[in-house]
């Protein structure tokens, strides 16, 4: 087991401990090669050294060292290939893996802008980039998308930064203003990825005008160990995913819909990432902060002042998908459209800033998968249109209130699945080589930055992206917001799926629909 080879005194001092099961499931995605990474992309007001990003990460590492951390499997050798062999799957259970510290980070160890290995990684975002304006574009995250890293890489943590030049500094001589963060999910989430930029950019404003001299280690353990906090604590230790026979009744009959009665796409068939030739096309929305803040007003108006974003977008997008033919010509028994959203489970914390402070960082995720009418995305007036609203933030409020996102999660690794199924192998073959279902819509959120208009390196834009990957979706809708930059959607669907004329088509309805409905 891996507990012999984490240090004793890491796991004595909190600076290592158990994967966490959602921490695992994530990990199961990645090693069953199922998905890829998530990007965060920011831009600072002001261009920052290599040194100012050093010690600006430095910071960070001390504060939050789940960000300096990487995972020892339970299974070393072959560990390549060995989760995806007959000998794993026929262990009963969960694997038994580890979280914990690593023993030093140098600069290049965090920026893929010095790492030789993937250099034509690089190459080919920095050639997107430059097409694109010097500026994140449409284009990029299909490229992004690209990319994998090992997740237990003994001398790295589970992200890297990329760091993408001006077009009036295209050699980075004064720095940078643009940051690509890039995960692969196991130690971090969405929330995580736009927390990391602000953070830096606050970090980075803190050390202006002064002197600061060269590191030569972004984060070393040995030398502040007894500086450092302890890891967080598992976060199924700290809410309950627990699941009850009322829900498994109902989430089974939702399978059973979501099998045979929605619409699936015959192309492409999801596979392994990396066997996988599928290519995704994708487009970036932008909306403005004073058409933001129109929007989210006029949602609270026809709503209620508690209502959310994510509601409408999804409405939305279901009616843009209508209107824009998705639906034309589908099978005799496919009435549902299926939907998954993940949903960020640090709002069930108990409502203490320490404890919730500890959690700023991770893997903190649940989520809903839902179906729905097809024939209810048919509106025809706008009061239809915001009765549908209506319904799905109620359906939302009712998710929040029965810890349903949670249970979701939790029946992966409920007792009677650990207690009979290999979970890995239950996801691969519950993911791969499906036709895909319709849609997975992940909203961060939104990250006020005004309070930081004195900062020189205030953070001034963010887009949050990722593609479906080898996960049995078609589209994959990703937003972000910010009170300086505005609101960014990325929006992205494999090559195949459907043809570009109608996907132009999609794109157009929606970013319509947007601002008009």
């Amino acid at each position: 087991m891996s507990a012999v080879k984490v240090s004793p005194l890491k796991l004595e001092r909190g600076h290592a401990r158990r994967a966490g099961c959602i921490e695992e499931v994530l990990l199961m995605q990645h090693r069953q090669k199922i998905y890829s990474n998530f990007a965060v992309y920011g831009k600072l007001k002001t261009a920052a050294s290599d040194l100012e990003l050093s010690h600006a990460l430095h910071g960070l590492f001390m504060r939050y060292p789940i960000l300096a951390s990487t995972i020892m499997p339970d299974h070393w050798e072959d560990r390549e290939t060995f989760y995806q062999s007959e000998e794993f799957y026929s262990q009963i259970g969960m694997a038994e893996d580890y979280m914990y510290v690593l023993d030093q980070l140098k600069f290049e160890d965090i920026i893929i802008n010095h790492q030789p290995e993937h250099a034509e990684y690089f190459q080919r975002i920095l050639n997107q980039w430059i097409k694109d304006g010097y500026e994140y574009g449409s284009g990029l995250p299909g490229v992004i998308d690209g990319y994998t890293f090992a997740c237990w890489d003994p001398t790295k943590p589970q992200f890297r930064l990329l760091l993408l030049p001006s077009e009036d500094d295209k050699e980075l001589e004064k720095g940078t203003k643009h940051i690509l963060f890039v995960t692969n999910h196991i130690a971090t989430d969405g929330t995580s990825g736009a927390n990391l930029l602000q953070d830096l950019s606050v970090e980075l404003g803190k050390l202006f005008g002064k002197t600061l001299k060269p590191l030569d280690n972004v984060f070393c353990y040995e030398q502040q160990y007894d500086q450092l906090p302890k890891l967080p604590d598992r976060i199924e230790e700290r809410v309950s995913y627990k699941v009850d026979l009322p829900f498994i009744g109902s989430f089974m009959l939702g399978q059973f819909g979501k099998k045979f009665l929605a619409k699936k796409w015959d192309k492409p068939i999801t596979t392994h990432v990396g066997k996988s030739k599928t290519t995704h096309t994708s487009h970036l929305i932008r909306i403005d902060v004073p058409e933001m803040q129109k929007m989210r007003a006029r949602v609270k108006e026809k709503l209620h002042g508690k209502a959310t974003l994510t509601p409408f977008l999804q409405a939305c997008w279901f009616v843009s998908c209508y209107e824009a033919g998705v639906f034309d010509n589908r099978r005799w028994n496919e009435y549902l459209v299926n939907m998954a959203v993940p949903m960020n489970s640090r709002q069930y914390l108990p409502q203490d800033e320490e404890i919730r402070d500890q959690y700023r960082y991770g893997t903190h995720v649940a989520g809903c998968n839902y179906n729905f009418l097809i024939s209810s995305f048919d509106i025809k007036t706008n009061q239809q249109f915001w009765d549908l609203t209506a319904y799905y933030q109620n359906c939302f409020a009712d998710i929040r209130d029965k810890n349903s996102s949670l249970k979701c999660f939790g029946l992966l690794f409920a007792d009677f699945l650990m207690k009979s199924k290999n979970l890995d192998k239950l996801i691969s073959d519950d993911m791969t080589n499906q036709r895909r279902a319709f849609a997975l819509l992940s909203n961060v959120g939104f990250f006020p930055q005004t309070s930081q208009e004195s900062n020189p390196f205030q953070l001034q834009d963010l887009v949050f992206s990722q593609t479906s990957a080898e996960m049995p979706f078609v589209f994959s809708l990703n937003c972000v917001s910010t009170d300086v930059g505005g609101m960014t959607i990325s929006m992205s669907c494999p090559e195949k799926s459907i043809s570009h004329q109608q996907w132009r088509k999609v794109c157009e309805v929606f970013e319509k629909n947007l601002t008009t409905l």
